[in-house]
């Protein structure tokens, strides 16, 4: 019965839409084989046709979004940036993350608790946020199901948002594979009227994605991808310039 029930999961989100849905309430680490890794760590950069975070539009353009990352014993850091390419004659840094994690696996059940910060230079005194959530991903075979859940504790304090999310993942050949997946998110009345100006709790968000990933070499990897965004709740659609949108963008990283 419950692989029935997830298969059922995972059945619907393939129909409506089908890169496994990175369920918006962490930043990602990629390649996720090599958390089985004692100690490893990577950086990356990807060019992005659009950046979307959690369905609300945050750049009219492109953007080069880079990050690293460092692994030990199940502890994670990351640091995130975000360059739009529209702003100023060469772009402008207007986005900094850092991310604090810790991943505990049990069986087919990973239980990973994360601290994110967030900080925004060049916004015009946009005040830095973080937030404090908790994430759960289960792996059965090729497919793998995740629920995140983010509560801010900085600025917004009190905003909650929640994900949950089924990817499906085939590796044709030792260095390339593919990634598919959808998923939906939803904020409480403290998080759509920080960011949409209105004081309800809906369902927010849809989103599918899908990635392809070419590996050259033991280090280096290659990865194209697309993802469609469509915020649900007809309210807080009337509150964004573009409630839905199509990006995508390549990815190129190296690791260790």
């Amino acid at each position: 019965m419950p692989r029935i029930f997830f298969y059922l999961i995972l059945l619907f989100a393939l129909l409506t839409g089908s890169h496994g849905f990175s369920q918006d309430s962490s930043r990602e680490i990629p390649s996720p084989e090599e958390s089985e890794k004692k100690i490893s760590g990577g950086v990356s950069v990807d060019f992005v046709s659009k950046y979307v975070w959690r369905g609300i539009p945050s750049s009219e353009g492109p953007v080069l979004q880079s990050e690293g990352w460092f692994s030990a014993y199940g502890a994670q850091v990351l640091v995130w940036s975000n360059l739009d390419l529209g702003e100023a004659p060469d772009g402008r840094l207007n986005e900094i993350d850092l991310q604090a994690s810790y991943e505990y696996e049990w069986k087919h059940l990973k239980v990973e608790p994360i601290f994110l910060f967030y900080f925004f230079p060049n916004q015009g005194g946009t005040a830095p946020t973080g937030e404090g959530g908790i994430k759960l991903s289960y792996t059965l075979g090729p497919f793998h199901f995740t629920t995140g859940h983010a509560f801010d504790i900085m600025e917004f304090r009190g905003a909650y948002f929640g994900a949950v999310g089924a990817s499906y993942q085939h590796e044709f050949y030792s260095y390339f594979s593919l990634e598919t997946g959808a998923g939906i998110g939803w904020g409480n009345a403290q998080f759509n009227e920080a960011y949409f100006a209105l004081p309800k709790a809906a369902l927010n968000v849809f989103q599918w994605n899908l990635a392809l990933t070419f590996t050259p070499c033991r280090y280096l990897y290659l990865t194209p991808h697309l993802k469609v965004s469509s915020i649900l709740d007809g309210s807080l659609r009337g509150q964004v310039s573009s409630p839905t949108n199509v990006y995508g963008g390549l990815q190129i990283g190296a690791e260790f």
